[in-house]
């Protein structure tokens, strides 16, 4: 008869095996990151890379007779699905992406890839779902040796994750310079007093701290205190900066006009 411990042990051994060959895997990954800074050519060798790696874990998982269905699973899902995504993932960008984002050439491709993986996404929404909401129930279907699925469910896992590169790259809005308010912080303070008491006539929510926040980033400023700064703006100024705001409007509707 086995014994039960040994043959535990030498599980548990192996296991220990696998997560680092996992380890080491991200830790070079990571290296050749900051060896190769355009990403075709990271992606290439990040690539190659990883084939080669995986097909030696395959043949070590391979070796471990995993009995608890609870531990295969976590096995599959936490350190074998993050690898073939990778796997995937280099596979697609070293032919598709390039770091010249502005090449026409280039936008003709990224099109085309887009296309191409907006549909693989559209012929597996039960994946995709799968992977969005985080969900478990069908963990012990998926994430086992015996599965077909989980090659899919890394595919669409890589394929989301490069949408969303492709789509920050062209989405990506240029930053703007702040603006410099020239007038006192009174003045400003009234402003902002203005707007929420025009939000709160109307339904809206927004409160004081809100509105502030936004106008201190908008010009740049910070209020220590927005009460103290509006209380001590004195009525007389207040009715000033009113008349200034007024004249400013009348000129405005005059142009207009």
């Amino acid at each position: 008869m086995v014994n039960v411990n040994i043959v535990e042990q030498s599980r548990l051994r192996m296991n220990n095996q696998i997560e680092n060959y996992h380890q080491a895997i991200v830790f070079e990954i990571q290296n050749l990151r900051k060896i190769y800074a355009e990403i075709d050519v990271f992606s290439y060798h990040a690539f190659k890379y990883l084939k080669q790696e995986l097909k030696k874990l395959t043949k070590l998982e391979y070796k471990v007779d995993i009995k608890d269905p609870t531990i295969e699973v976590d096995y599959y899902k936490n350190l074998w699905l993050p690898l073939y995504t990778s796997y995937y993932q280099y596979e697609v960008t070293k032919n598709h992406l390039s770091s010249k984002p502005f090449d026409i050439k280039q936008k003709r491709k990224r099109t085309q890839l887009l296309k191409k993986l907006n549909g693989f996404l559209d012929i597996h929404p039960k994946y995709t779902s799968y992977l969005l909401f985080k969900a478990t129930h069908l963990d012990s279907d998926y994430f086992t040796r015996i599965s077909n699925e989980k090659y899919i469910i890394a595919r669409v896992n890589a394929t989301s994750n490069i949408l969303k590169e492709i789509n920050g790259v062209k989405h990506q809005e240029p930053k703007l310079e702040k603006l410099v308010w020239k007038g006192t912080k009174g003045e400003l303070s009234l402003i902002i007093y203005l707007i929420q008491k025009y939000c709160e006539s109307n339904k809206g929510t927004d409160s004081i701290l809100n509105i502030k926040q936004a106008f201190e980033k908008i010009f740049d400023v910070q209020f220590a205190n927005i009460y103290n700064t509006f209380t001590r703006y004195s009525d007389h100024e207040k009715l000033k900066f009113m008349r200034t705001l007024n004249n400013l409007l009348d000129e405005i509707i005059s142009e207009k006009d």
